[in-house]
């Protein structure tokens, strides 16, 4: 299984601190949005150049519910680092 957090990350300072494709503008809600529309892995990855196909498995990991994946969301979302020994920037 993919780990999502390898893949997204929220800043504050990029779209408004929604959890996005690292190093992107592109927010996970647009990928599993695309996915709902019926729009293939294939369609995603030619709109969105960027993104590697790791980055879909991401997004629906990342969908998936699960108190492990609500605890991460949540720390993710208060900006706690993914390594607890790295500083915060």
């Amino acid at each position: 299984m993919v780990a999502w957090q390898d893949f997204f990350e929220s800043k504050p300072t990029v779209c408004g601190g929604e959890v996005c494709a690292v190093g992107t503008r592109i927010p996970v809600a647009v990928i599993l949005d695309s996915l709902a529309e019926g729009s293939t892995n294939e369609e995603i990855l030619r709109s969105y150049p960027s993104l590697k196909p790791a980055h879909i498995d991401a997004a629906l990991a990342y969908n998936r519910p699960g108190p492990v994946q609500f605890l991460a969301r949540f720390l993710i979302q208060i900006g706690v680092p993914k390594n607890p020994n790295a500083s915060r920037i």
